[in-house]
């Protein structure tokens, strides 16, 4: 029987599984998790979801042991180079582990801890530790260098484990760093000359290890705070004096476009451009240092206490009085004056990338991710979130940095002051129709009309924005 035959039986949802069935063929699909055919490949992830989902309640205790062992290669191809081949185990290893009532392994499944996944795996049953390991050498042969590096950590960690050591790591090694070129970098521009984590006292530990090493030295990983299409962010403290960090994680298979830094280091563009504009202006996000493994990027950039985006702080409230969404806004055009005379354009504004701290009303333009460096020629590539684009992208597939920034602009104030995108569908871009709540001034009214106005040319430059009367005499904090 063909998987795809046994695929359209399992879609009848009044099929169930014998008890005798349902191991067999969740065995039998194991090591087809393993096929390099992508498609073979989900089709049985599939399948292996349905077979738990459909098993009937006897047969649950059996398939339980084979269940078991899907935990050590999920895992892994959570770190497949395909991002939907890592997605389907993702979820798949949240099923699984549901099924087996691993209530903290699907917490941190969810969350993104897969290096603290795996040492709960690795401890909660040391009976089963040398099963694991088993599971996880083949993986040192993988075509794929994620996985890999994936199999080098989970190794050492488990042979940690046997030696009877304990050692707390963080998530943040859920980046496999062993082997290849791996370094802390802080910013040479203005935190000084780079310094290494220092010899080891051990000359085996790799330059990955090392770099592990002094992430743990310095700092404490938190909770998941959110994920893109570039990386994931999480929470962090700093150990020497307690400060807030956030510590992004940008995989090295999605860094699409290098660049170099002044002490002719080459890195990924996000960590240039950060480079750039963190010159301690308090409106941009400030990258504290960066770390390189094998397979990720590591950037430590600076969070405050208390802090929420924009998209949010505007969702709690419906909508912003004018008066405050005038304060926000004059600060995000500071936000990217500051960039532009650094020669970065962001690319990306939009209310989720702009923090604010609750504390000191402080607003933060953050994620880098789609920025480039400013020209004044045009684009003919766009990057950023499509229903921020200008109509001139939509209609010529070009623009020109300020133009665009402009329209973004126009429409997060819009966002602001009415609590919700002014185009809902593509073809209101080009109509170009705006309506305004009841209430709102004249003034606020004409400087989101001229931000959105149609052609490029017809709107206003920062320098306009920033001399029109409806934002003078703000307060900044």
């Amino acid at each position: 029987m063909t998987l795809s035959v046994l695929t359209n039986i399992l879609e009848n949802e009044h099929i169930l599984i014998s008890s005798s069935t349902a191991p067999k063929l969740a065995e039998a699909l194991l090591p087809i998790f393993e096929q390099d055919d992508i498609h073979m490949q989900l089709v049985s992830l599939n399948l292996f979801l349905k077979i738990i989902d459909l098993v009937v309640d006897k047969g649950k205790k059996p398939l339980k042991r084979i269940v078991r062992q899907s935990l050590v290669p999920l895992f892994f191809h959570c770190h497949d180079e395909n991002e939907r081949i890592a997605e389907a185990s993702r979820e798949l290893l949240i099923c699984v582990a549901r099924f087996l009532k691993k209530r903290k392994h699907k917490h941190l499944i969810k969350n993104e801890e897969m290096w603290k996944f795996v040492k709960c795996l690795l401890t909660e049953d040391r009976s089963r530790a040398v099963e694991h390991l088993r599971q996880a050498l083949p993986y040192l042969q993988s075509p794929q260098e994620p996985l890999r590096a994936a199999a080098i950590r989970f190794i050492g960690f488990a042979g940690i484990l046997m030696r009877g050591q304990q050692e707390e790591f963080q998530v943040l090694n859920e980046g496999p760093g062993a082997g290849g070129d791996a370094r802390p970098r802080t910013l040479g521009g203005h935190l000084g000359a780079v310094s290494g984590p220092g010899p080891s006292a051990d000359s085996r530990v790799s330059p990955a290890g090392k770099v592990l090493e002094a992430l743990q030295e310095r700092y404490r990983m938190g909770s998941l705070l959110g994920r893109g299409g570039f990386g994931s962010v999480f929470s962090g403290t700093r150990l020497a004096d307690g400060a807030p960090v956030a510590i992004k994680r940008v995989p090295r298979n999605r860094i699409q476009h290098w660049g170099e830094l002044p002490d002719g280091a080459r890195a990924p563009l996000e960590i240039v451009l950060l480079d750039k504009v963190s010159t301690g202006f308090p409106g941009v996000i400030q990258l504290l240092e960066w770390f390189e493994l094998s397979s990720c990027f590591l950037l430590v950039m600076e969070r405050p206490e208390r802090c929420q985006d924009l998209r949010d702080f505007i969702a709690t409230r419906r909508f912003l009085p004018e008066e405050e969404a005038r304060g926000l806004f004059r600060q995000v055009l500071e936000a990217v004056r500051h960039c532009s005379s650094c020669g970065v354009l962001h690319r990306d504004i939009k209310p989720a990338n702009i923090i604010i701290d609750l504390d000191s009303g402080q607003l933060k333009l953050i994620d880098f991710g789609c920025g480039t460096f400013l020209q004044d020629t045009v684009y003919t590539q766009f990057a950023g979130t499509p229903s921020y684009s200008p109509p001139e992208w939509t209609q010529l597939k070009c623009y020109h940095g300020e133009a665009a920034t402009i329209w973004s602009l126009g429409i997060v104030l819009y966002q602001m002051v009415c609590g919700k995108h002014p185009f809902k569908k593509g073809r209101d871009i080009i109509r170009g129709q705006l309506k305004f709540p009841r209430g709102l001034s004249q003034e606020c009214r004409d400087v989101i009309s001229w931000c959105l106005s149609m052609r490029s040319l017809d709107r206003p430059s920062v320098e306009d924005l920033f001399h029109d009367p409806w934002l003078q005499d703000v307060h900044l904090p």
